[in-house]
């Protein structure tokens, strides 16, 4: 039972040292995939909503599919709340087509 035991508590401190890995990881890619964005953005910007570009809305998707929520995303793409909130109500709008 002891051994048990300890192969337990191995596998557990192997499993949290990974996703401590993979958190340092995609904290890390977020952080250059954000100075790309700054980099490619132009300087001079609208204060009105903006649409997000293909490379943003890409980004978005990746940033909410592992569990950034809409606050840190806008930080890292350095856009308002209000602008991601735009883009995901966008996504999930149904595609009208042109027919009557």
């Amino acid at each position: 039972m002891h051994d048990y035991g300890r192969e337990i508590e191995g596998r557990v401190a192997t499993t949290r040292t990974m996703l401590d890995r993979l958190i340092l990881d995609a904290e890390q890619e977020a952080r250059r995939l954000s100075e790309l964005l700054k980099q490619s953005r132009p300087i001079a910007q609208s204060e009105t909503l903006r649409k997000l570009t293909v490379d943003e809305q890409e980004i978005l998707r990746e940033l909410q599919r592992v569990g950034y929520g809409i606050d840190r995303i806008a930080r890292l793409l350095d856009r308002s709340t209000e602008e991601i909130m735009a883009a995901l109500q966008a996504t999930h709008e149904p595609q009208r087509s042109g027919a009557a």
